[in-house]
């Protein structure tokens, strides 16, 4: 299987896993073969650009935002597909980092789309910080380590070790739980609420017809304020709410349980209106914020009881405002869903893996907030996000979630909401299939998986990027490509019994259903 391995970490557990050293580079002697130093950009160095009082490699490009400069890699060879590796570095940044303009560092092929993606190394300026990483290479050319300056900025790195962590055995088990159907466990994010994107009542039911027989049990969908209420509550968008309702009575009618995305304030009730978007800023009037989680829990009561609310508020396309206005909005949303419905199953917003591995803008300290007992008693399960380039990473994912639970004294089943392999980055249709197959038999296999939804039901259409129309198990016309077949089969079978070996020594033990 093909593919590029865009691996996530958690690095803040308090008692992480020992690993075996197999390497390290200081910069202190001279280096060897398979550390390669672009001397365009890099060179060693110390005195005021030292980390540790010693030797460093010191980084300095100054180029247009466009460029994605390589300073210094490990070729491929030093780490192996399918093992767990830990990476991790010293590093001082010299000059001020931006969005535009800023370190960072990849353990995928040379490949300018996938680079965009690459961790960011952030921090103030001359202070020494410490980056750690976890990845599983998905094939001989993953096993790659490479620092670089998107555009311009400078940075001194030092350090450098490479740890071999304990390896799961991920076989599928071969027993089968015959008690289990995966309608209960299976998913597929759809936007069918977007006018723009599902332009007739047509597409939206032929959409539910081949969701219904994909055999899942749930389609994730938005049912955003500032579309349903552009003007103000008394005036709701007529074709908006009549394309809702049918949605979800449709849906209902198949056998297809809606999961609600709540989110994104209107205008007139942003607390940001002059923004572009009003999307990742909270709204101005908390309690007009709460009457709209009220009218959508009192208007589907009985026909929705998945609410999650917000998306990805850990990343800065989807949230700019302090973290907590988000935790303020998600104990509001949870306690009058509850209170409509003492049935309604709450979801926090979906956390991207982009927090998790430090992107730009990302609020790395989200998920030990959420997992903080006062605040993981406004939901019922932790919904997160993350687009590896192999199955396997999503169990190592998955249990160092779980490991900080125990830490924090909390015990959350863990519902992947978004998750998907485009056809993209040399990526084929049969890539994608095999993929999403291994996908859902090991995910499904996993103590602390309740839940799988891919992303996404339909391609996108122009100018989305190739990630983004790549995504799809269906084409933009609706015809199914390979994956949609292919799970279609699996679907139709038993589903995998649960493997406590999937957890590891650090995973919370299954709590009793």
């Amino acid at each position: 299987m093909a593919g590029l391995a865009r691996a996530d970490s958690l690095n803040f557990l308090a008692s992480p896993e020992t690993g075996r050293l197999i390497a390290t580079f200081d910069f202190d002697e001279k280096m060897s073969s398979p550390v390669k130093i672009k001397s365009q950009y890099a060179q060693i160095s110390s005195g005021v650009d030292s980390v540790d009082g010693s030797n460093a490699l010191v980084a300095r490009a100054d180029e247009s935002e466009s460029k994605w400069n390589i300073c210094f890699e490990i070729e491929p060879g030093l780490m192996q597909p399918y093992h767990y590796y830990r990476i991790s570095f010293d590093y001082k940044l010299l000059e001020p980092a931006t969005r535009q303009f800023h370190p960072y560092f990849t353990t995928k092929p040379r490949n300018p789309d996938g680079r965009q993606t690459a961790p960011t190394i952030e921090g103030p300026v001359n202070v020494v910080l410490r980056k750690v990483y976890e990845v599983v290479p998905a094939n001989h050319s993953d096993g790659h380590f490479a620092l670089g300056i998107r555009g311009r900025g400078a940075v001194a790195v030092d350090n450098i070790r490479i740890e071999k962590l304990p390896r799961l055995d991920t076989t599928v088990p071969a027993v089968m739980d015959h008690g289990a159907s995966w309608r209960d466990f299976a998913g597929v994010c759809a936007h069918p609420t977007r006018q723009s994107f599902y332009k007739t009542e047509k597409e939206i039911l032929t959409l539910l017809g081949k969701m219904q027989a994909l055999g899942i049990g749930y389609l994730r969908t938005d049912f955003a304020w500032r579309v349903l209420f552009p003007e103000s509550f008394d005036a709701p968008d007529a074709e908006s709410m009549r394309r809702a309702e049918l949605i979800v009575d449709e849906a209902n009618r198949r056998g297809l349980r809606i999961v609600a995305i709540l989110s994104a304030p209107p205008k007139w009730a942003s607390s940001r209106p002059d923004a572009p978007s009003t999307l990742p800023y909270p709204a101005k009037n908390i309690a007009d914020y709460e009457r709209y989680i009220r009218i959508m829990a009192e208007k589907f009561k009985g026909r929705i009881h998945v609410w999650e609310i917000g998306n990805e508020p850990n990343w800065y396309k989807f949230w700019l405002a302090p973290f907590s206005d988000y935790l303020l909005q998600l104990h509001t949303a949870s306690r009058v869903l509850r209170k409509t419905d003492p049935k309604n199953f709450i979801l926090n917003g979906g956390l991207a893996a982009t927090g998790f591995v430090g992107m730009w803008g990302a609020n790395v300290d989200a998920l030990p907030i959420l997992l903080e007992p006062k605040n993981a008693t406004a939901y019922d399960a932790l919904s997160v996000h993350a687009y590896p380039g192999h199955p396997d990473e999503w169990l190592y994912l998955v249990n160092q979630i779980t490991a900080l639970m125990r830490e924090k004294g909390v015990d959350k089943r863990i519902w992947i909401t978004e998750t998907g392999y485009t056809v993209a980055n040399k990526a084929t249709e049969q890539d994608q299939a095999d993929f999403l197959e291994m996908l859902f038999l090991k995910l499904a296999a996993h103590p602390q998986v309740d839940r799988l939804f891919i992303y996404n039901a339909r391609s996108k259409p122009p100018p989305e990027n190739d990630f983004e129309r790549g995504l799809g198990i269906l084409n933009l016309n609706l015809t199914p490509r390979p994956a949609y077949h292919r799970l279609q089969k699996i679907f139709q079978g038993p589903v995998p019994a649960k493997n406590p070996a999937f957890a590891g020594k650090n995973a919370v033990q299954q709590a009793s259903r």
